[in-house]
Formats: structure tokens, C-alpha cells, sequence
């Protein structure tokens, strides 16, 4: 049979090959062979793609884990330094904070009095500025706890604006006005709501350079359990700019951020306000544009206390009174390595009419705790050597075999989410944040005291 061509056959693509067919040879057939041929080609192209697909998966892969773990190392080092910052920054607060304690129960000129006044005042903007940015670095991760504890709204609203008037501005008038509704006793987290009218007041003070500041507090909801409650601070100051009403909560947003600006601060206590306000429930809205000044609206829902009104007032009496003891006097041990911090607290637990023994570390209060009997305990957290953390756990082992146990205060820097309640699980009967508010401390050995005769331990 002779040979015969079938022409060009359609390859690849637009290629065209030139085929010969030999003896028996079938155009149809090869064509079939062909288009075969290229199937297959395809196909190992195909699988080629795809592996090579796989593989810059499996790249992306481990270069986007790579990333992960070092976005998470990095929040963990921001967390670990600005713990770190923390507690280094509260350590000289503390002896700043004891001094001005020590110094205003001493007879004192007008003029000494001026420029103590000046440094309580400065020492509380420092304090309110790393309260601000520890608690939005705390509220940004979901590590800041609510208490729940009982209170008296009225000595909140006190302890608040208190320390705010005395700042250096002769020409604002304060108005304060409580409705007569409102409980005089509620259970929630007053360290917060205080804190959330602080921040409130704190910025219509920077911004009404003369004027009427004005803080209304109502009550608008109440039931058995519960009570609402609807808080007004409104001022005549300069006012808050159209362009800024809208971003006014945002963190770090300052209406004036120019080299010029009169108002300082790092701009969070709107932003740590509006946080704590949720975290809480409740909501912070700024209210219509006026001529001059702001307004801005604080609700909050709080549980009722079924306490009696005696205990209400009684509580709001204690927390209205200054640094005074008035009970029987305690034998204390203090735990303090920072030697400023130890001699000024050690100071005023003396004036309070205590018998204090210092140690400068968990292994020394040990020791000191074996040769002495003891009414409280305050223990720094934060020690070399022996921290407050084995220290307590040594003392409270080697007393189980007997009857008595000794109220351990925790005095700490980190406030952290479940920091006190990881405490209290391990032996501490009570809790209190660096730099000490001492009156805080009065209290909270007052409660410990009642507990000190029966040697059981107090509930949290």
C-alpha cells in the first residue's frame, strides 16, 4: 500500500505539526493518538501547576505561622514591658504619694501649704496619666476584672471630684446634685465608677478655664435587684469642635494637638471612660451641641444592697473620713524591699497608732513572723530573695498544725485580670494597688481587724 500525507494536524495551542503516515497508517487514528498525546501533556502540566501550587502553600504556610508567633511574642513583650513599667513607675509614686501623707499632718506655713498642694496635685495628674494608659493596654487585651463590693454612691461622687478641686483654678464653680432616690447603698466596682467621673471631670476642668462645672446624678430605673443610674457633668467651657464630636472617644484624639495646646494629657480618659462604662453595662454618650461647653451623659446599672440604712451610712461615713484609725492599736509586720517606700509607710502606720516590724524581704517576714505574734500582715508582692508570693505560702503551711491565722494584706502593682482572686485562692486575705491609697488601706484593715480575735480567716 502506498504511502499517503493527511495533511497538518491541529497540536498544542496554535502549533501545527506535519504528519506522514507509512503503510496501513489511518488518518483518523492518529489523529485520535494524537489528541491522546496531548491529554496526557495537559495533564502532567496540570499536575506540575498544582504541585507547584502546594508548595508556595505550604511557604505562605509556615511564613504566615512564622508571623503569628512573632505578632505574639510582640504582645507579649508589650505586655511584659508595660507590666515591667508599671510596677517600676508605682514603686517612687508610693513614696511620693507617703510623703504628701506624712507632710499635710504636719503644722505647716500657707505658703508650705501652696507648694505641698502643688505637688499632691502633680503627682495625682502623673498617677491618673499611667492609670490611663495601664488600664487601656488592660482593657485592650480583656485583662481588667470588675470588683463587686458594696458602696455609697455619694461618697464615690466625693472621693472622685474631691482630690480634683483642689487644683490650681480659682474661677469654676463646682455644682453638685444628687437626687434624693437614689439608694444609699449599692453593690458593683466603685474603684471604676469612680474612676469614670474622675476621667469625666478631669476633662471639663482642663477645658473651662472659668465657669460652672456641674455633675447631676438621678435615678431612673430601680427594682428589687437593681438600680440604674443616670450621671450629668456638664461644663461651660470651650466646647468640643464639630469635626471632633464624632471621634471624641477615640483613643488619643485631642482637640487640640498643636505644640501650643494649654490642655495636656495623653488622650484616653474619654477613650478608658467609654470602656469602663461597657464593661460595666452602661453607656457614655455626649450630649447636643450647645453654645459653649459639653455635656456628656453617664448611665450605668448597679445591684441593689440589702443591707440596712444604718450600715449604708455608717459605710459612707467611713469612706468620707480621712486617714484615721480609731480601733484598738495592731501589731504589724510590713514587707517592703524598697527601703523609701518601707520607712514612709512604716511612718504612717506609726501615727495611726500601730507597732510596726519591717522586713525587706518574703525570707526575712518569714523569720520575723516565727519570733513574733502578729495582728496583720502587709506583704509587698515584688521581692528579691523571697517574693510575697512563697513567703505567705510558708507562713500559712506552718500554720495549719495550729489555730491562729494572721490577715495578710497583698500590696501589688499588677492589676491584672483574676490577679486578686489568684491572691485570695492562695492565702491572702486582702488587696491593694501601689501606690497605696491609704486611706483605702485603713479600711481595708478595719475589715480585717474584726476577724483578728477568732483566728478565721475573713471572707474576701
Amino acid at each position: 500500500m502506498p504511502e499517503t500525507a493527511c495533511g497538518a494536524v491541529a497540536g498544542e495551542g496554535n502549533s501545527f505539526r506535519q504528519i506522514q503516515l507509512k503503510k496501513g497508517g489511518s488518518c483518523k487514528q492518529l489523529t485520535l493518538d494524537l489528541q491522546k498525546k496531548a491529554v496526557s501533556d495537559d495533564c502532567i502540566t496540570l499536575e506540575r501547576a498544582l504541585a507547584r501550587t502546594e508548595e508556595q502553600c505550604r511557604h505562605l504556610e509556615m511564613q504566615l505561622s512564622g508571623a503569628m508567633a512573632a505578632a505574639q511574642a510582640a504582645d507579649r513583650a508589650k505586655s511584659d514591658f508595660l507590666n515591667l513599667m508599671n510596677h517600676e513607675v508605682r514603686t517612687p509614686m508610693n513614696g511620693i504619694v507617703a510623703l504628701v501623707e506624712l507632710l499635710n499632718s504636719l503644722p505647716k506655713s500657707k505658703q508650705q501649704q501652696e507648694y505641698l498642694n502643688g505637688i499632691q496635685a502633680s503627682s495625682d495628674s502623673l498617677l491618673h496619666i499611667i492609670n490611663n494608659i495601664i488600664d487601656y493596654s488592660h482593657l485592650a487585651s480583656g485583662e481588667l476584672a470588675l470588683e463587686d463590693e458594696s458602696f455609697s454612691p455619694r461618697a464615690v461622687i466625693e472621693e472622685a471630684v474631691g482630690p480634683l478641686l483642689k487644683l490650681p483654678k480659682e474661677n469654676i464653680d463646682y455644682i453638685q446634685d444628687v437626687e434624693e432616690t437614689v439608694p444609699a447603698l449599692l453593690r458593683g466596682d466603685p474603684r471604676r465608677l469612680r474612676q469614670i467621673i474622675g476621667n469625666l471631670i478631669s476633662n471639663a476642668i482642663k477645658f473651662t478655664e472659668q465657669g460652672t462645672i456641674r455633675l447631676s446624678l438621678h435615678l431612673t430605673q430601680q427594682t428589687d435587684t437593681h438600680a440604674t443610674l443616670h450621671f450629668t457633668i456638664a461644663d461651660t467651657g470651650t466646647g468640643i469642635p464639630p469635626g471632633f464630636r464624632e471621634r471624641i472617644f477615640d483613643p488619643f484624639i485631642q482637640a487640640d494637638s498643636s505644640s501650643t495646646r494649654k490642655c495636656g494629657g495623653a488622650g484616653l480618659g474619654l477613650t478608658i471612660a467609654r470602656q469602663l462604662a461597657e464593661l460595666m453595662g452602661g453607656s457614655i454618650r455626649l450630649g447636643r451641641e450647645s453654645d459653649k461647653g459639653s455635656t456628656f451623659h453617664f448611665d450605668v446599672p448597679l445591684k441593689m444592697d440589702i443591707r440596712q440604712e444604718t450600715t449604708a451610712c455608717s459605710a459612707e461615713k467611713d469612706q468620707r473620713s480621712l486617714l484615721q484609725w480609731g480601733g484598738r492599736s495592731l501589731h504589724i509586720l510590713l514587707a517592703e524591699d524598697h527601703e523609701t517606700n518601707r520607712n514612709l509607710t512604716e511612718k504612717i502606720l506609726r501615727r495611726l497608732g500601730h507597732t510596726v516590724s519591717a522586713a525587706y524581704n518574703g525570707k526575712k517576714a518569714v523569720d520575723i513572723n516565727e519570733q513574733e505574734s502578729f495582728d496583720l500582715i502587709l506583704m509587698d508582692m515584688e521581692m528579691p530573695e523571697m517574693d510575697g508570693w512563697e513567703a505567705t505560702s510558708i507562713i500559712r503551711k506552718r500554720e495549719a498544725a495550729g489555730t491562729r491565722h494572721v490577715p495578710i494584706i497583698a500590696v501589688t502593682a499588677h492589676a491584672i485580670k483574676g490577679n486578686r482572686e489568684m491572691l485570695m485562692a492562695s492565702g491572702f486575705d486582702g488587696y491593694m494597688s501601689k501606690p497605696i491609697d491609704f486611706v483605702a488601706l485603713t479600711r481595708e484593715m478595719k475589715r480585717l481587724a474584726s476577724t483578728i480575735v477568732t483566728g478565721v480567716p475573713p471572707r474576701p
